[in-house]
């Protein structure tokens, strides 16, 4: 019942909250507060991650479209 309810701060000891104040803080860490929680934390994780997605695609396909540029004129190269 101690864990449930915590432990006050005593000499040489931390106040310890209790189960309800701990759940009440977990729960605040899932839920946008503006930039801070671990929720905010996790979406400007995955919107860079996709902005990163996006220009690895961009960057392979113009690699992509330079080999075959480069493939056409040393086939056209070779013809001559």
């Amino acid at each position: 019942m101690e864990d449930w309810g915590g432990e006050e701060a005593r000499p040489g000891r931390d106040r310890v909250p209790g189960v309800m104040e701990r759940l009440n803080d977990i729960d605040g860490e899932l839920k946008r507060n503006g930039g801070s929680s671990i929720k905010d934390s996790v979406d400007r994780i995955e919107t860079n991650v996709n902005e990163i997605v996006t220009t690895q695609n961009s960057i392979k396909e113009r690699l992509q479209e330079g080999d075959t540029k480069d493939s056409t004129r040393l086939k056209s190269d070779l013809t001559i």
